[in-house]
């Protein structure tokens, strides 16, 4: 009869690999957890969460002149390609733009009037941009005339709650 190789059928694993083994499992899997935890890295993640900040659990802050801290963030979907502005207007120039989908806003302010056709709106919504422009950060305000479920002059996520006035 052949002797088999290797250990024993029904053998354990010697008691300092199964620790090593053990300890490596658990670590990957915190580490999974991290990653994976929804609003964990800021992209995505429960609208109810708070937006992740170096300044501390769920403060976001805006550009300059946006005011104070906001910390909810509400998930609205838009029908087209964006473009975002440094203040609540389009006097200056863009500083990137939003992508045409779903995605999370801070706050509103009432800003310039925007028309495009017969819609028109004056809110305006703090939010990140997809693309930004010349290195600035990605902080930025889109008119809520490209919001995909509402109406002329109307800023609702999409519960149809109304999204917040920033903070002065």
């Amino acid at each position: 009869m052949a002797r088999r190789r290797g250990r024993p059928a029904g053998r354990r694993v010697s008691g300092y690999v199964g620790w090593v083994l053990a300890a490596w499992l658990v670590s990957g899997a915190v580490g999974a957890g991290i990653v994976l935890w929804p609003g964990g890295d800021g992209d995505g993640g429960d609208p109810g969460r708070a937006a992740a900040s170096p300044e501390g659990p769920g403060v976001s802050r805006g550009p300059a002149g946006s005011g104070p801290a906001t910390r909810e963030r509400y998930w609205v979907d838009t029908f087209a390609a964006a473009e975002g502005y440094r203040e609540p207007d389009t006097a200056g120039s863009p500083v990137g733009s939003l992508r045409r989908g779903t995605h999370y806003v801070f706050c509103k302010r009432r800003g310039a009037r925007v028309e495009r056709g017969d819609q028109f709106n004056h809110w305006w919504l703090l939010t990140d941009l997809d693309e930004v422009y010349g290195g600035g950060g990605p902080r930025a305000w889109v008119s809520a005339l490209y919001l995909a479920h509402w109406g002329d002059d109307e800023a609702k996520d999409n519960d149809g709650r109304d999204i917040p006035v920033c903070p002065s």
